[in-house]
This record gives structure tokens, sequence and C-alpha cells, in this order.
């Protein structure tokens, strides 16, 4: 097998440039990230730098559990502005709980 058989991988990432995983792609396009099948970055916890061209990681506040799922501050201020039952509090309490920072209540 030569190096042109073997098979490509790029980066997902949202719109703001976190992780999310790694796609096998016949042909890298314009502004993808390659990377290697392994890659063992945890999704939702880093954020591709185009400047740099590396990943950095997120401060633990930045991080998501998923595609789209709400920032320690987006959940702050849905608890300020909805109280402690919006669903953008409970998605993040849940991220939380689940974390390795965070314990179950």
């Amino acid at each position: 097998m030569t190096d042109d058989d073997e098979p490509t991988f790029r980066a997902r990432l949202d719109h703001a440039g976190v992780f999310w995983g790694v796609e096998q792609v016949p042909a890298l396009a314009p502004g993808d990230v390659p990377v290697p099948v392994d890659c063992d970055l945890r999704p939702g916890a880093y954020r591709w730098d185009a400047g740099t061209r590396r990943f950095e990681p997120l401060p633990r506040q930045r991080q998501c559990a998923a595609p789209a799922a709400p920032t320690l501050e987006e959940a702050f201020a849905a608890l300020l502005e909805h109280g402690p039952g919006h669903p953008t509090v409970l998605a993040w309490r849940g991220w939380f709980d689940n974390s390795v920072d965070g314990t179950e209540t």
C-alpha cells in the first residue's frame, strides 16, 4: 500500500472550530484539518486555532458536551434570566455532573 492509498481523515469542527471527532473523507478540501484516525483529543474540549495551526485546549467552563451544547456563560445567563429549571441550565449541569471535575448529585 502506498501513501496515496492511505485513508484520509479530517477533524470534525463546529462553527467555532471546536473539535467533535474524526471522519474519513476521500480527499481533503480547502479548510479541512487533517488528523490521524487515532486522534485522542476529547470532543468538545479543544478548538482549532487556524493562526497557530494547532488544537488549543479550551478552559473547562468553555467546554461543551455536544455541538451547540451550552457553555458556562450561556447557562449562567439562563439561570439568572429564567431560573434553575431552564433547559439550558439543566443541559450544562448534566455535562458538569458527568465530567471528570463534576460530582454526581
